[in-house]
Formats: structure tokens, C-alpha cells, sequence
């Protein structure tokens, strides 16, 4: 049979049709083919949602958008009473919000159900707002206890949140709760992007864990910044918080950063805190407890203790300035009784009050001002041996200067409160060498 230059284009365009076909019937019906079109994105307005998305893999009623297939959604506009849901165990779902105001007083503007896993990218300035009624919380009415979530997006358990994109995502939980909140098991990671975050309570908090791989986070809260402390009957979640990467910034009213285990590997971290700057600790029975530090720069600067906890603090990298207490209550860096406080590598400072002050089990490093108890009482006491004997008066805006026996400076900071003890270790300090403290340009301290 002779087959001519257009029979053959014939048989190809078929066979590309039954190629076609083929896939898309195998593909739904495995489930992988998204049943959408392309083009998905939805607007928001006070009145409703309009779309330009065809097919199913979502639903509308009112000014609720609730996805139910994965795939890739655009949301923009702006609503003073509206949601979007993901639901239950619904995986692989990308929102992008681009140019979004979402607010919602009846629950949280964005749900996120058990067992599923969304990533949220956000393009250009977006809001989220929770103007939730915190009594909800307690109703006697059980249909409207049910709906509170207590935060501005919320991650059920089991779930995974990816927050990302080149925008920024503001999240207002100021009248409610919590900014962003992740129950048992649920992790939540932010990437990149701007998040300005502010809540009554914690600004990002996940039972499960929260990892940070960049960005630039702020937040202001009433409670903590950054959280990882399962409830007490909690068995599952990990209750660990990761910093690997990322510009941080918190100024709140409770503990800075909480978590079981603390982990921070780089990135620059601002704290301000009415309470402990970063606290290791738990409701659950718990003893692995700790604070390790390997690398990034870490700006403390706490009216509780600096570094607090009641485990382990392991430092093996990064340079960590803590500034704790003004009161002998609390000091500047603080670990658990019959504990440890290990010193590998980097450079830290810690910069407080005697009346608790501890100083490192192991590691190199030089202590200045007399030590109260804390250190005896955390089985670092006999460190303090080398504590220098000269009382030690630090004023906010002091110029702290150490040196070396050969009057090389070795480390510099500016005081931004008073103190009267400083330990100090780094790479720089050689054991059995003296070290002098110098304030405002005067010799106050030696120490070896």
C-alpha cells in the first residue's frame, strides 16, 4: 500500500488524538488529573466570589471558596466577611494570593483541613485578619464553639502549610488570638517572602514543629513570637522550632521564642521580649529538652531570662548576644538543674545580673563581675572560679569592649541595659590567657 505524504499526516494527528485521550482517562481515573481549567482564579468582594475557573475541584457558597481537588488557585479582591477552606485530607493545593484582604469574624479567614497540604504564595501586599469574638472559644453554643479557630490562618493536624512567594502576606490576629496557628502534628514551614505578623496571644505557633528557611517574618504579639509546645495530652507532635535561614524580627509581651527544641542554624534573629527571649520547655512529660545553636547571628534582649533552658543549651556556631534581666531573678543565660550548658564554637555573650548568673559546663571562655548561686546551682559553679573578683556597673549605650593580654580587641557591643555580670566565649579565647573588660574605654575587669 503506498501511503502518501498526507495519509501520514493523517495517521499522525490520530494517533496524537488517541495518545491524548488515553492519558486523560488513565490519569482521572487514577486521580492525578486536575478536573479545572488553567485559568483558576476567584475575586472576592463583600457580595460574593466571581470566577473565571470551569469544571469542579472547587465550591462557592456566599463568600466562602472552599477547594476541594489539588491544584494551583489565584485569589484577589477583597471581603469583610469571607473564607477559603481547604478540605480534609486535599493534597498539593497551591493558593496564590495576589493583591487579597480577607477578613472573617465568624472563624479563621483561611482553613486549612486534617490532613492535607497547601502552599500559599503570596504575590504583591495581602491581608488576613481574624476579627473573630475570642468568647467563641467557650460558647455554650455548640455550633459556634465548633467554627472558632483562634487564628488568621489555621493549620488542623496531620497538615502541612508552605508559605512562600515574593509578596507579603500581613496577618492580623490583634482582636482574637493567634496570627498563625498549627494544631497536633501539623507543620508549618515558611520559604521566603514578607510576613508581618500580629495576634493577642502567639503570632506563628505549630504543635507539630515550624521551620524557617527564609524570608523576612515581624512580629508583635501579647504571648510568643515563634511556638512549638504541644498540649499535655499531646503524644504525637514533635514540638521542635527551626531556624535555618531568614530576617526575624520579635518584640512581644511573653517568651520570644518557645519550643521543646530549639534549633537555630542561621539567618539573622531579633529578640525583644517582656519575658524569657528563648525558652526551652514543655507541658508534656518531656526531659529532652534544649536550645542548640550552630550558626546565624542572634540579638537577645529579654526583662526575663536571655536563653532559657530547662534542658541543655548546646553552642557550636553563630554569634548569640543575649541581654537578660535587670533583677537577680532571672540572668542573662539560663539551663536546666543537674544540666548542661556546652560551649563547642561561636561566639556568645551573655550580658545580666550576678544574683543567678551560670556560666558554661564545658567550652573555653572568661567571666566578668561576681556570680550569685545560678551557676553553682546548675552544675556550672566552678566556672565561675575564674570570675574576676572586680565588681563590674553597666549602663544602657555602655561601650562593652574585651581584650586580649596584648590589648587586641576581641569583641565590642553596645549595652542596651544595665548589668553587672558578662560571660563571655569564642574561637578567640585561649585557656589560661587573661582577658580584660573594658566600659566606656576603662579598664573595670580582668578575668583568666
Amino acid at each position: 500500500m503506498l501511503i502518501t505524504s498526507k495519509s501520514k499526516k493523517t495517521f499522525l494527528a490520530a494517533a496524537i488524538a488517541l495518545i491524548i485521550t488515553f492519558t486523560l482517562f488513565s490519569f482521572t481515573g487514577l486521580g492525578y488529573m486536575e478536573s479545572f481549567a488553567a485559568d483558576n482564579t476567584f475575586t472576592f468582594s463583600d457580595s460574593g466570589i466571581t470566577t473565571s475557573a470551569t469544571g469542579d475541584g472547587y465550591s462557592i457558597d456566599g463568600t466562602t471558596l472552599t477547594i476541594t481537588a489539588a491544584g494551583t488557585y489565584e485569589i484577589t479582591g477583597s471581603c469583610n466577611e469571607g473564607q477559603v477552606v481547604v478540605k480534609k485530607g486535599v493534597t498539593n493545593v497551591t493558593l496564590i494570593l495576589n493583591g487579597l484582604s480577607l477578613r472573617c469574624s465568624t472563624s479563621a479567614p483561611i482553613v486549612i483541613k486534617k490532613e492535607s497540604s497547601v502552599t500559599i504564595e503570596a504575590e504583591g501586599t495581602n491581608t488576613l485578619t481574624d476579627a473573630e469574638n475570642p468568647d467563641n472559644e467557650d460558647s455554650t453554643d455548640a455550633d459556634v464553639a465548633d467554627a472558632f479557630e483562634g487564628a488568621a490562618i489555621k493549620v488542623k493536624s496531620n497538615s502541612s502549610l508552605i508559605l512562600t512567594g515574593s509578596g507579603t502576606l500581613n496577618v492580623d490576629g490583634l482582636s482574637c488570638k493567634n496570627g498563625i496557628k498549627g494544631a497536633e502534628s501539623a507543620t508549618i514551614t515558611i520559604a521566603n517572602g514578607t510576613y508581618n505578623v500580629s495576634a493577642a496571644n502567639n503570632g506563628i505557633a505549630s504543635d507539630g514543629s515550624l521551620i524557617i528557611n527564609g524570608g523576612t517574618i515581624n512580629v508583635t504579639s501579647g504571648n510568643d513570637g515563634l511556638k512549638s509546645k504541644p498540649d499535655a495530652d499531646d503524644t504525637t507532635s514533635s514540638g521542635i522550632v527551626t531556624i535555618n535561614d531568614g530576617t526575624i524580627t520579635i518584640d512581644v509581651d511573653g517568651e520570644g521564642i518557645e519550643g521543646e527544641t530549639i534549633n537555630i542554624n542561621g539567618g539573622t534573629v531579633n529578640i525583644k521580649s517582656a519575658d524569657d527571649g528563648i525558652n526551652a520547655a514543655t507541658e508534656r512529660s518531656v526531659t529532652d529538652l534544649s536550645i542548640n545553636i550552630t550558626g546565624g547571628s542572634l540579638n537577645i534582649d529579654a526583662d526575663c531570662d536571655g536563653l532559657d533552658s530547662n534542658g541543655t543549651i548546646n553552642v557550636s556556631g553563630g554569634t548569640t548576644n543575649v541581654f537578660g534581666s535587670t533583677q537577680n531573678d532571672n540572668c542573662a543565660i539560663d539551663y536546666g538543674d543537674n544540666s548542661t550548658w556546652t560551649v563547642t564554637g561561636g561566639t556568645i555573650i551573655g550580658i545580666g545580673t550576678s544574683g543567678m548568673a551560670t556560666t558554661p559546663t564545658s567550652g573555653t571562655y572568661v567571666a566578668f563581675g561576681s556570680s550569685g548561686m545560678g551557676g553553682m546551682n546548675n552544675m556550672g559553679g566552678m566556672g565561675g572560679m575564674n570570675t574576676s573578683s572586680s565588681s563590674v556597673s553597666i549602663s544602657a549605650g555602655n561601650s562593652i569592649v574585651i581584650k586580649d593580654s596584648s590589648g587586641n580587641t576581641i569583641y565590642s557591643v553596645t549595652a542596651v541595659k544595665s548589668a553587672n555580670h558578662v560571660v563571655f566565649s569564642s574561637p578567640d579565647i585561649t585557656s589560661g590567657e587573661s582577658y580584660s573588660l573594658y566600659i566606656n574605654g576603662t579598664l573595670t575587669a580582668t578575668s583568666t
